[in-house]
Order: structure tokens, then C-alpha cells, then sequence
């Protein structure tokens, strides 16, 4: 059973004004202009000066969209391409100079929309975020929501730069504690933190629609995280998320051991995670760049988590069901996904996983030696534990030479695995769960799994000992060839991972199409997400 699409979508298409233009130049009064605009209206800020906050958006009456942006939106690039820093002489500054964040809502707060403004916040320790869509007059320890009709609704992000500083403790690049919202086209930096999570875009007391397209987001924490704090609204699961053609990344000199170290021990942690949330569509994203930390570095986690609430697990509704992830790049990091269907017994009650397509993704240079730290899961392509159903992992290619399933909790069996048409390592341990390795494990902990037609790449016999025939028997129905060259890649080494003419396993899976992934629809699918990667070393002979 696939999972299910979303079923509210945000529409970010321009809406004409309707209303007065009025113009807040440089020393102006932001929040008067906020305060007395109209649905319809448009505030322009200078390009270059400075307004310092914070911000807050007020509810008004009607439906129509209030619209800020700069007085310069020729000095940006043309409607749906990403913003970059170099843009941002184009871009009026709303800053923050304590602890509150830049801007945030009035309860109920809508339709309002962001169009070329840099957000920042400077001159303090810590921050407590630079937009927080969040119904919350103040931050400090606000009165929690605790209806839908509470949460701001209809507010867009567009083409903007919002950023930390190099030294600054920054939680959140945008709190997505809100309903049909979107943050499209924008550059999201310099969010991290110590001894705390930070993400460029999270939330977790939002119902949705959310979108979130071609952004550039860099987080220490989790770049996107959806879940992970308390809910007051009864039953609430941020839903019919969009994540699409999105370049989320850690920059390297966060990464101790790397000679661009800026010297920062900032708490790293993974690029995605969903602690809370349904209908997800991850498409045509670059994950690149991650390393073990402050967890054991697989790059996305899919896990459900109840939450405490005056000292009691008050969650039992959170689930993480229905998640599509197609599409996608992984390279340079530690292990790949974690898919959990259940939280752990100490966490509290929370609704079973289910639903869940991974399909036409690429994964290169995973678990390699610059990206493995001892007693991490260096090089493992997926977890999948705890009782999750209905998974179809289909037509990926990966170069990961980890084991390509890892899994535990034996009294948590994962029911509807359909695992095919997949290319990668087969590893020294192959499929390894609680009973061990090979066929045992695959029965126990996936008692009705598809396993057919996936090219499980050797040598033979693996460093543990395993032999090709051990590999046939345990796996029957699959490919088995000694080394990468044997696949037939066409230029693995410069990352084109193509199956040329003369592979064996060309038009070879159970639909008639070539094993492993789809290159030529990823690349167009990805085209110009982010900058090409370097080479990739050279295959092993």
C-alpha cells in the first residue's frame, strides 16, 4: 500500500493588491505601518536600511493578502529562483537586537506575505528564534495554543534571506507553528546552537498545508524538523507537508575535524527528522554533508515521539505515516534513513507507522572514512524498526558499502516490506537485525517481505566470510556481481551512476525498467537544487 499524497497543497501564486501602497523608508515605523495596513495593501521597506524589532504581524479582518517587500524587487532575480547573501544589498534588514525574535505573530494573525527582506538577529548571546510564526505576543514563555482557531494561518516567506551570526545561539530560522504556510525560494544560515536543537524550519504546533520549495537551509540541529515539542491542540499532526528541490546542507566548518573548523562545537544532529507528521512529500532534494554527533548519523529520521506534558507522555495521537521520499540526492554523509514505526517503549503511546515510499533516490559517498566515527552506522543505508508497515524501498542506487538494512526489536515485527529493483553493497553483514544476519533476519523481522530483483553488490566472499552462495540462498531472486565495475556504471567516479549499454541490468526489474535509479529523470529533477559535487574517488576493481 503506497502512501497517502497530500491533500491540501499552500498556493503561493502572486495575488494582485488590491489596496494603498505605503512606503516605510529608513528610521520609519515598521510595526505603525503593520498595525494600520489593510488586506490588499503593500508596505514597502528601504533596500539597505535597517528596522529593529521585533515585529509583530496583528490579526485583521478580511481575507485579503497584506504584502511586504522591498522597494527595490528589481535588485531580485526573477519570481521562483532562490535568493542567495549576494542579493541581500537588495534587501531592507529586520533584525532583532535581544533575546525576542525579529518577527513574530498575534494570535489568528493571516495573510501576510514576505517578499525580499533579510531577517536577522545580532548583539546577544542567544536568540530565541528570527521569525516565529507562533500566535505569540511576546516569546517569553507564552501561553500555549490550545485551538486551531488560535494558530496563524496563510503566511508566506518569499525570496528572503534570514540568517544567524557565526558566534550567535539561534533555535529557529523560521517556527512553523502555523497553518498554510510556505517558505519558498529563500536562503536559511547560520542556525545552531550548543547543547540544544536548532532547525532552519520547524514546528510542531501547526496543522498545515505547509510548502517548503527551493530554499537553501543549513541547520547544526536538524535542518527541517517537524514534532519535538509539546502540542496543546488535542490531536494535532502537522500535515500535507511539500519539501521539494531544496539544497539542506551543514556547512563544513561546523565539522571538528575539518581543516575549514571555525572552532564552534555546535550540537549537529541529523538533515530531516519527523517526529510528528502525515502526508509528507520529500522530492528532488540534495542532502549533502553530514557526520555523527549529537546522534548516530543517518541524514533523515522518520520516527514518531510522543511528547511530555506536566511530567506525562501527553501525545498518544503522534505518528509519522504516509511519507514519500523520491527523487532525492544523499551524498557525502554518514548512514541514510531511519524509519521507525512505533517510539520506544520509555517514550510514551503513539499511533503505529504506516506508509511509507522510498523510491528513485541516489546515495554516494555514505559512510565513507571522512564521514565515520566509531559506534556510529557508518555506511548503513536504512534502519527500519519498531513495527513500521506498508514500505516500498524501489529503484535506488546506492554506493554505500554498510549493510543496506539494519533492524531491531524483535517483539516489533515490520509487516509489507516490498524491497526491489534497488543497486548498492551488499556489505559484511547484509541485512542485520537482532537474530544475526541473512535470511534469518529478513524472515523474522519482515516476515512478508518482497525481496526480488536487487543487484547486491560483493566482493565475494565479504570481509566477514560471507559467501556469494550463502548471499543466492539467503536472498534468492536477486543479483549477485563480485565489484562495482561488474554493474556497469558509466562514470561512477565522476558521479554518473547511469547503467551503460553493455550492463547486465539494463530493462532487468520486476517493471521492465533498469535496476537501481532513474538518473536521467533524477538529474532533471534536481537540476540546479545545488552546486555539482566533486569527484567521487575512484571505484574499487
Amino acid at each position: 500500500m503506497l502512501p497517502q499524497p497530500p491533500q491540501q497543497v499552500v498556493d503561493t501564486n502572486p495575488v494582485a493588491p488590491t489596496g494603498k501602497t505605503v512606503h516605510v523608508p529608513a528610521r520609519g515605523d515598521f510595526q505603525a505601518a503593520l498595525n494600520a495596513a489593510q488586506p490588499g495593501d503593500v508596505i514597502t521597506l528601504e533596500a539597505g536600511a535597517t528596522y529593529t524589532g521585533p515585529f509583530t504581524l496583528p490579526a485583521k479582518n478580511g481575507n485579503g493578502w497584506i504584502t511586504v517587500q522591498t522597494n527595490k524587487v528589481d535588485g531580485l532575480p526573477p519570481v521562483g529562483s532562490r535568493v542567495t547573501p549576494a542579493h541581500a544589498a537588495a534587501m531592507p534588514k529586520v533584525v532583532s537586537t535581544t533575546v525576542e525574535p525579529a518577527l513574530r505573530t498575534a494570535r489568528a494573525a493571516h495573510h501576510y506575505r514576505f517578499r525580499g527582506i533579510e531577517f536577522t538577529v545580532t548583539g546577544t548571546t542567544v536568540s530565541y528564534g528570527i521569525v516565529n510564526f507562533d500566535g505569540s505576543a511576546t516569546y517569553s514563555y507564552p501561553a500555549m495554543m490550545t485551538t486551531l482557531a488560535e494558530v496563524p494561518h496563510h503566511l508566506i516567506v518569499e525570496q528572503c534571506y534570514i540568517h544567524g551570526h557565526p558566534t550567535l545561539n539561534v533555535p529557529r530560522g523560521v517556527q512553523l507553528n502555523s497553518a498554510h504556510t510556505a517558505v519558498i525560494d529563500s536562503h536559511i544560515a547560520e542556525i545552531h546552537a550548543m547543547g540544544q536543537d536548532t532547525q532552519a524550519l520547524g514546528g510542531w504546533s501547526g496543522p498545515g498545508p505547509f510548502k517548503i520549495v527551493n530554499n537553501y537551509l543549513a541547520a547544526a540541529g536538524e535542518n527541517i524538523m517537524f514534532g519535538g515539542a509539546f502540542a496543546a491542540i488535542p490531536n494535532l499532526v502537522p500535515s500535507d507537508i511539500e519539501i521539494r528541490r531544496n539544497h539542506i546542507t551543514k556547512p563544513l566548518s561546523w565539522k571538528g575535524d575539518d581543516p575549514s573548523y571555525a572552532g564552534k562545537a555546535w550540537t549537529i544532529k541529523n538533515l530531516l527528522e519527523l517526529k510528528n507528521a502525515q502526508r509528507v512529500v520529500v522530492d528532488a532534494n540534495v542532502f549533502e554533508y553530514h557526520w555523527p554527533s549529537a546522534q548516530s548519523g543517518f541524514a533523515m529520521v522518520l520516527t514518531p515521539r510522543s511528547e511530555m506534558n506536566n511530567g506525562a507522555w501527553a501525545m498518544p495521537w503522534a505518528t509519522v505515516s504516509n511519507i514519500t521520499v523520491t527523487n532525492n540526492v544523499f551524498r557525502s554523509l554518514s548512514a541514510g534513513i531511519a524509519l521507525s514505526g512505533r517510539d520506544q517503549a520509555d517514550h510514551g503511546p503513539t499511533v503505529p507507522g504506516s506508509g511509507f515510499l522510498i523510491r528513485n533516490n541516489l546515495f554516494y559517498d555514505i559512510g565513507t572514512r571522512r564521514w565515520q566515527v566509531p559506534g556510529s552506522f557508518a555506511g548503513v543505508l536504512f534502519m527500519i524498526s519498531n513495527g513500521a508497515s506498508n514500505i516500498t524501498i524501489q529503484h535506488n542506487t546506492s554506493t554505500s558499502e554498510g549493510s543496506f538494512i539494519v533492524s531491531d526489536a524483535p517483539e516489533l515485527v515490520n509487516r509489507g516490506l516490498v524491497y526491489t529493483d534497488n543497486i548498492h553493497g551488499f556489505g559484511w553483514y547484509g541485512l542485520v537485525g537482532p537474530g544475526g544476519t541473512a535470511a534469518g533476519v529478513l524472515k523474522q523481522m519482515f516476515p512478508d517481505a518482497v525481496f526480488v530483483k536487487n543487484v547486491l553488490i560483493g566482493p565475494w566472499p565479504t570481509p566477514g566470510g560471507v559467501a556469494e552462495a550463502t548471499v543466492d540462498s539467503a536472498y534468492p531472486g536477486n543479483f549477485y556481481p563480485s565489484a562495482v565495475a561488474e554493474v556497469r556504471f558509466a562514470d561512477p567516479a565522476n558521479n554518473d551512476f547511469r547503467l551503460t549499454s553493455r550492463s547486465r541490468y539494463k530493462s532487468a526489474g520486476t517493471d521492465g525498467k533498469d535496476l537501481g535509479a532513474d538518473i536521467d529523470a533524477l538529474s532533471r529533477a534536481i537540476e540546479g537544487v545545488a552546486p555539482p559535487a566533486a569527484a567521487a574517488a575512484a571505484p574499487k576493481p
